[in-house]
């Protein structure tokens, strides 16, 4: 394969597709002035252009540019098809380059479309094929995007390592290009594992390494370095600063400074003429405060207009994160109906990727606990999915029609109870309003950790006790 142009040191992926000689500069300079529909005309004309030259390589960079522009303009579904079809161009072609660019605008669509292997699958391809060439602000751009789609898959500790890569390399270009963005994503790594954390355990953790991936974002703003990694990508990034600083001011107690936050975060976006993510974004803060104030109700509702907003902009993860922050709230409201129903929305999967074979298991919904690896250390039930509890550490399938429940802070009595209520609410839904004549049985059997178990070992000691359950209830599915 043909080994494409060394980059430019000063350009994104998405200029470095777009050439100073080519015809889609006027678009690329519609971008830099923050005219994105005179870019998207430019790059619309072009494409027929191309496509009626048969030019490929032009056509490629034009789906690229539009696919950018799908992605600013939270048309992920459109960015994803764009870049999809852009990077394999790209690949006939040779363009290690090209199809790298494409690579990364496909992976970040595919992260917030809730398709998380085929993002994290992208990033890490994208980052492989610049590996030899590319300079270290293309790397920076490239690890951040890889970042993402390791934070939006619950791999904190990979996006934590990738992030940091994107921070090395943009430092590395003795201020070509900011470490700002990547700095904001640490900090919504510590936000989104505070949440799950929250979720499995009823609080929040500790929130210094947070606080301290604030106070780096917040000395580059001082320092006017808080440009953004891509083209068009400045007032995004400055409208993330100023809801995950609001967010960060709630979490530490500082509710006043994340009003004011929120305030400054609404002004600055008062021009758009249509909602953004920031827009979804700030009803997730804005649920944060309300429960911080024992509103419970108000929370619910910024949640349901988190779920609307976000799945109107096509942002499946965040609709996945306001479907899970009320699974607790109508608990602490004793709305267990709600509760439940909340978190099977959060827990069932999301975002069909095309291109999985049937048969292969879906990427998890973002929020939805994982089953673990890790030595297990209190009772398990395996049984049907339960609202989550405080003494809930995790929930997870283990097949089509069985589940596993991990108890934290229970014996084997109180995991028996709480199986008793879910068995008991399994039997007494209406199920005829589904389809009439429908019934559902549920069985369930728990076993109690003992030292030096692994999960594989527990679960094993389960299956008789569940068993017998079917046995006993003449029940036919677990």
């Amino acid at each position: 394969m043909p080994r494409a142009a060394p980059l430019s040191p000063n350009l994104d992926p998405v200029a470095v597709a777009v050439e100073a000689e080519d015809v889609l500069e006027p678009a690329h300079a519609a971008l830099d002035e923050a005219d994105p529909e005179r870019a998207c005309e430019i790059a619309l004309a072009a494409l027929a252009d191309a496509e009626q030259r048969q030019d490929p390589h032009r056509q490629a960079k034009a789906l690229l540019l539009l696919a950018h522009l799908d992605r600013l303009a939270s048309r992920f579904r459109a960015a994803h098809g764009r870049a999809r079809q852009a990077a394999r161009l790209f690949r006939t072609l040779g363009d290690e380059v090209g199809e790298s660019g494409a690579l990364s605008t496909l992976a970040h669509a595919s992260s917030c479309l809730g398709r998380n292997e085929e993002a994290v699958e992208s990033a890490l391809i994208s980052v492989h094929l610049a590996e030899p060439f590319a300079f270290a602000s293309h790397k920076a751009m490239l690890y951040n995007c890889l970042g993402v789609a390791y934070l939006w898959s619950r791999n904190f500790a990979k996006a934590e390592q990738a992030l940091a890569s994107a921070i090395d390399w943009a430092e590395a270009t003795d201020g070509l290009v900011s470490a700002f963005r990547p700095r904001i994503n640490q900090v919504l790594v510590e936000a989104l594992g505070a949440v799950a954390s929250r979720y499995r355990t009823g609080v929040l953790p500790s929130l210094e390494k947070m606080a301290a991936s604030h106070l780096r974002c917040e000395t580059l703003v001082q320092r006017g370095a808080s440009a953004g990694l891509f083209v068009g990508g400045r007032v995004a990034g400055l409208s993330a600063w100023l809801l995950t600083s609001a967010l960060t001011r709630k979490w530490t107690s500082d509710p006043v400074a994340a009003e004011a936050l929120l305030a400054q975060a609404r002004a600055q976006r008062a021009g758009f003429g249509r909602p953004t993510l920031g827009h979804a974004y700030e009803h997730w803060v804005r649920a944060e405060l309300a429960w911080f104030r024992n509103d419970l109700g108000g929370a619910a509702a910024h949640c349901t207009a988190l779920v609307e907003m976000a799945q109107q902009l096509e942002y499946e993860q965040m609709a996945c994160l306001g479907y899970m922050l009320p699974s607790q709230i109508y608990e602490l409201l004793d709305e267990r109906a709600k509760a439940f129903d909340a978190f099977a929305q959060a827990a069932r999967p999301q975002g069909d990727d095309p291109r999985r074979k049937p048969g292969k298991p879906r990427a998890r919904r973002a929020m939805a606990p994982r089953a673990s690896h890790r030595r297990a250390q209190r009772p398990t039930a395996r049984g049907p999915v339960a609202p989550p509890r405080a003494a809930l550490a995790g929930v997870a399938r283990l097949s089509g029609d069985e589940f596993a429940i991990l108890f934290q802070r229970a014996d084997e009595r109180e995991a028996t109870r709480v199986c008793a209520r879910i068995s008991a609410a399994v039997t007494g839904f209406a199920w005829d309003g589904i389809a009439p004549g429908l019934r559902v049985t549920v069985s369930i059997g728990t076993a109690g950790a003992h030292a030096g178990d692994s999960t594989e070992s527990l679960l094993h000691r389960g299956d008789p006790a569940m068993y017998a359950a079917k046995r006993q209830a003449g029940a036919g599915g677990a």
